[in-house]
This record gives structure tokens, sequence and C-alpha cells, in this order.
């Protein structure tokens, strides 16, 4: 059902609800390292503003050491790659550095566009973490 002409824009709820995205982000711990998940199949720019929020929260918390893990995520695309090379910038203007795990399609995607030399890019977790702190 969709309002009468005179009805739109007067803030009508019934018919029109502003909701803001949502994103369900994985979080675990490793030692000092965070390592967000985001869950979805698809990661553009409603998702990177929500993981960037996220990551805000972690720098203001203390942390330093960021994973972001994609291997939930099948498809991105120009915003969703900008934005991952923004929460680079902002956690190296905070002095912290984040890695990324990606695969299949995504890693295609990151070695098409160039990014894997921009980002340091893992398959699996465990190298991702260990590479913060090698030994």
């Amino acid at each position: 059902l969709l309002p009468s002409h005179h009805d739109r824009g007067q803030g009508n709820r019934q018919f029109y609800s502003e909701r803001r995205p949502t994103l369900r982000i994985e979080e675990k711990r490793v030692g000092d390292v965070l390592i967000l998940t985001p869950v979805t199949l698809f990661f553009g720019e409603q998702q990177v503003v929500i993981l960037s929020e996220r990551v805000r929260t972690a720098i203001v918390a203390g942390d330093k050491k960021v994973i972001v893990n994609l291997e939930k995520t099948e498809f991105t695309n120009a915003s969703g790659l900008s934005g991952l090379t923004t929460i680079f910038s902002l956690l190296r203007s905070s002095e912290g550095d984040l890695k990324l795990i990606v695969k299949g399609k995504i890693k295609s995607l990151f070695i098409l566009t160039g990014l894997n030399s921009f980002f340091e890019i893992f398959e699996r977790e465990e190298e991702a973490v260990k590479s913060f702190n090698p030994r």
C-alpha cells in the first residue's frame, strides 16, 4: 500500500520507515589481535560504514592489530574495496595495522585491482595472526 500524494514527505511512519542498515560482525580475539568477520554475501558501501564504525570503536578501546576476515563474503564492489583502504588508513594513523583474509572471487578481485600489493592478504586466520607477531 502506498500513501497518497498528500501523505508523502510528512513523516508518515506507517508507510515509510528509515531503517538503518545492519551487518552482523563476528568478533574473536587471539591474544592482542582483534578479528572481525562481516557475515554478508555482499560487502559494499553500507557494510563498510558499519565495519568502519566498529573499527573506530576498537581503536578508541586501544586495539592496534585488526584482521578483517572476508571468508563469508562472496562479492564486493569499488565501494567495498575503497572502504577497506579507508579502514587501513584509520588504523595506520592510530599506529595500528590491518590484515585481510580473502579467498576465491574476492581474492581474484584484489589481484586484478592490484590491491594485493597494498594490503597484507592471507588465506588462513592462523597465518594472519602470526604475521603480527613474527618469531
